[in-house]
């Protein structure tokens, strides 16, 4: 039996936006690996990693910056149109919940770009991101913030932003795992993989009749033709 499922490579993440995810990559271990050397690195040299650490953070806000710039200048997957969800995304949102209930054990729904339920919670990842690094820069100050000082809010920023991007990792993991779209290999590429199931497209009906196959004669071969028989 010839096989039904057609598979497409179809171009996702301009390269913009992966450029700019690779850099907020870099940029988020730099700035954990950095924050974890000056406080558990014991005899090193912390002025070299305090000032990668607040290199990091002002490299963040610009690449963060450069997102939020992109969301209305860029098209597509880029455009902040794309985190709006429709109502055949709400649906794949509800399969993506029940998909993590069940522990992976329900089907994983198809998303073109956007993972349907994380495309509600990226905002709030960057808004995370972006205040961690900006309370940093008031480390030291003496000024409070819900009668908390702002090294403490920068702590507790900080680690709700180091958990959250593990569990973005992780779940990006499981995805490709347990789904077929190739998520991870789409942020180096730019390409994901749909599975098209040619059974479920409706057939269109030939115009011909009976069982004999037409046959298409052109016009410069009725010519040759009439030209061989005077």
């Amino acid at each position: 039996m010839a096989a039904t499922t057609e598979i497409k490579a179809i171009p996702v993440w301009s390269s913009w936006i992966r450029v700019l995810h690779a850099l907020m990559v870099l940029e988020l271990s730099m700035s954990f690996i950095s924050a974890w050397v000056v406080k558990y690195g014991g005899a090193v040299d912390l002025d070299f990693w305090r000032d990668w650490h607040l290199i990091s953070g002002q490299l963040l806000i610009v690449t963060i910056a450069a997102r939020l710039i992109a969301l209305f200048l860029l098209p597509g997957s880029a455009s902040w149109r794309a985190f709006i969800l429709d109502d055949a995304q709400h649906s794949a949102f509800k399969k993506m919940l029940m998909f993590y209930l069940s522990g992976g054990r329900t089907e994983l729904p198809v998303w073109f770009a956007h993972n349907p339920f994380w495309k509600v919670l990226y905002p709030l990842y960057i808004g995370v991101l972006l205040a961690t690094a900006l309370t940093g820069f008031f480390y030291n100050s003496p000024t409070t913030f819900l009668g908390s000082p702002l090294y403490k809010v920068h702590q507790v920023l900080a680690n709700l932003s180091f958990w959250f991007t593990i569990l973005h990792i992780v779940m990006a993991i499981w995805h490709d795992v347990k789904g077929k779209g190739s998520s991870i290999s789409a942020m180096l590429n730019g390409y994901r993989y749909f599975h098209i199931d040619r059974s479920q497209v409706p057939h269109k009906p030939s115009p011909f009749k009976g069982n004999t196959p037409p046959v298409y004669i052109s016009p410069d071969s009725i010519k040759r033709k009439s030209e061989q028989n005077s």
